[in-house]
C-alpha cells in the first residue's frame, strides 16, 4: 500500500507522554508525586482529554482527598505540559515526510491546555491539520472521532497511514479502513512508516 498522507497520534509517538518523567521534574517530594499518580491518571485524565472537566476541576476534586496540597496541585496543573517534548527522532521523520510531499494530519488525545502550549511553541505542530480530543468531547478508541476527522479533510482511508501508540486505537482505524502503524518503539517509526509511503 502505498499512501501519501499520514496521520498521527501525539502522545509516544511524536512527543514524550509520561507522567513519571514530569511528575519528577516538577516534584521532589515522593508523597506528592504518589499523590498525584494515584489521583490523576486514571479515568480522570480521560476525561480532561474529553475536555469533560478542567484543570481546575481536577485540583478541587484532589483537594476532596489531599486538602494540604492545593499548591502542588497548581504547580502541577501550571507546568506539565511543558515537560511533554518532542521526541528528536520523530521530528526527523517528520521532517523528511514534509520534503517527500506527505500531508500530515493529527488525531490526538489531549487535553486543552497542552494544546495550547504546543500551538505557541512548537512550529511543526499545526492546530488547523488535525482532530484533538477536547475540542470534540471525544476520545479514541471512538469511531466517531475518527469520522470527524475524515468527514472535517474529506480523507479517504485507504490513502492515508494512521500511526499511534495504543493497540485499541489502532484496531478502531484499521475498522475504519487505515493503512496503520503501531508505533511500539519510536526508534523503529521511520523504517515501519517509510515502508507503507513509498
Amino acid at each position: 500500500c502505498s499512501s501519501d498522507l499520514v496521520v498521527f497520534d501525539l502522545g509516544n509517538v511524536l512527543v514524550r507522554f509520561s507522567p513519571d518523567f514530569f511528575l519528577n521534574k516538577i516534584f521532589t517530594d515522593q508523597k506528592v508525586i504518589e499523590a498525584c499518580k494515584k489521583l490523576y491518571f486514571t479515568d480522570l485524565w480521560n476525561q480532561f482529554d474529553q475536555g469533560l472537566v478542567t484543570k481546575e476541576d481536577l485540583i478541587e476534586i484532589g483537594l476532596k482527598t489531599y486538602p494540604n496540597y492545593r499548591l502542588e496541585f497548581e504547580k502541577m496543573f501550571a507546568s506539565w505540559f511543558a515537560y511533554v517534548q518532542p521526541i528528536s527522532s520523530s521530528m526527523d521523520v517528520l521532517e523528511t515526510l514534509k520534503q517527500r510531499g506527505v500531508s500530515i494530519y493529527f488525531l490526538s488525545n489531549i487535553p486543552k491546555d497542552c494544546f495550547d502550549y504546543f500551538t505557541k511553541t512548537y512550529a511543526w505542530f499545526k492546530a488547523d491539520k488535525g482532530v484533538f480530543s477536547f475540542a470534540e468531547k471525544l476520545c479514541k478508541p471512538d469511531l466517531k472521532i475518527y469520522q470527524l476527522l475524515i468527514n472535517r479533510y474529506q480523507l479517504n482511508p485507504e490513502d492515508c497511514v494512521f500511526v499511534d501508540d495504543r493497540l485499541e486505537n489502532i484496531e478502531a482505524a484499521k475498522q475504519l479502513g487505515f493503512s496503520v502503524v503501531h508505533c511500539t518503539d519510536v526508534t523503529k517509526l521511520s523504517e515501519e512508516l517509510y515502508e507503507k509511503i513509498k
